[in-house]
C-alpha cells in the first residue's frame, strides 16, 4: 500500500514538472520588477524580468559566499537590472537580493 501510495505521489509529481510552464518560472521575476516599480509592459520592465530571471537561475550561494560580497553583489544586480543607484527602488532590491542571496 505505502509503495503504491508513493508511486502516485512521483507520478503527480513528474506531471506537475513537465507542465511546468517557462511563464510560470518568470513569475517571481515579475513580481520583483513590480516591486522595483517597473511598468508592466515596458522595455525597462522586460529588461528587468530578462534579467533578474538570469539571477535566479544561478540559484544560492554556498556558506563561504561573505556578507561583503553578497551586499557588492546585490548591488551590482540592482544596477544591472536598471535601478538608480541610492533611489528608493534600488534599496528596496538590494534589499531583496541580499535576502535572496544569504545562505539559508
Amino acid at each position: 500500500m505505502f509503495v503504491r501510495f508513493c508511486t502516485a505521489v512521483a507520478m503527480v509529481g513528474l506531471a506537475a514538472l513537465a507542465t511546468a510552464s517557462p511563464a510560470g518560472a518568470q513569475y517571481p521575476s515579475r513580481e520583483a520588477c513590480a516591486v522595483y516599480d517597473f511598468p508592466p509592459g515596458t522595455p525597462e520592465y522586460r529588461l528587468c524580468v530578462e534579467r533578474e530571471l538570469e539571477m535566479r537561475r544561478l540559484g544560492r550561494m554556498n556558506r563561504e559566499y561573505g556578507a561583503a560580497r553578497v551586499l557588492s553583489d546585490s548591488e551590482r544586480a540592482c544596477t544591472y537590472y536598471g535601478l538608480t543607484p541610492g533611489s528608493p527602488r534600488y534599496e528596496r532590491c538590494v534589499r531583496r537580493e541580499v535576502e535572496l542571496r544569504s545562505p539559508e
